[in-house]
């Protein structure tokens, strides 16, 4: 089972790094985990796969009822299309999210919040190594990655607008909330197989698993 599923690995990095990812739609792993794959495996100076992995949001996205039945590299290959501006895929990525997710309400703990993905863009780019360094247990390892870098999701969180200062959560609370608004967390400190990231951001420590839980999130969607 094992060679079966890192042949799979390797088709999916062969036809994303040739530009061929058609191919990807009939390879026999799951939609997400694939498609992460090939999106940081493919030739970034001429992308053809933007950092969005839900076929309901790329569709939602083009807004048009016959992308209901397309595949994956047909969605991508069209919303690649209609962007002729120039913004890189992880722009591309943000607006496919902003369209779908909008602005979410969260309570946490009793306290309700209100997030969008800029306030996470912004929290992301405000913290510093000083707002995680020796901080004990999970929290250093748990990271949300934007932009091919990695930094700790509670850390993250606790930039976020409305947060007040000693404001008590834990790692899932931030989690939950990252995922909900379209970000990638991952655990730096895992021994699984994560070929599709090994390296790609800062400060991860070897390989790396995605986060697959079912749990449900504390975030609904603001109306």
């Amino acid at each position: 089972m094992f060679k079966k599923i890192r042949g799979y690995i390797v088709d999916v990095i062969d036809a994303a790094r040739s530009g061929e990812i058609e191919r990807i739609d009939s390879i026999d792993l799951g939609d997400a985990y694939k498609w992460k794959i090939a999106f940081h495996f493919q030739d970034m100076t001429s992308p053809s796969i933007i950092n969005v992995f839900k076929h309901d949001a790329l569709a939602g996205y083009l807004d048009d009822p016959r992308t209901d039945d397309m595949e994956f590299s047909e969605l991508y290959r069209e919303i690649i299309r209609r962007n002729t501006d120039g913004a890189s895929v992880f722009d591309i990525g943000n607006s496919v999210w902003e369209k779908n997710v909008g602005v979410y309400k969260c309570s946490i703990v009793g306290f309700e919040f209100n997030f969008s993905r800029v306030d996470v863009v912004k929290a992301f780019s405000e913290t510093a190594e000083d707002d995680w360094k020796g901080k004990k247990g999970y929290e250093p390892y748990w990271h949300i990655v934007l932009d091919g870098a990695g930094k700790p999701a509670k850390a993250v969180f606790r930039r976020m607008p409305g947060v007040p200062d000693g404001f008590e959560f834990n790692t899932t609370d931030a989690m939950d909330v990252l995922e909900k608004l379209g970000y990638e967390v991952v655990n730096t400190r895992a021994g699984a197989d994560g070929l599709a990231l090994i390296g790609t951001w800062d400060g991860a420590e070897g390989d790396v698993e995605y986060v697959t839980t079912e749990k449900q999130h504390p975030c609904h969607k603001h109306s």
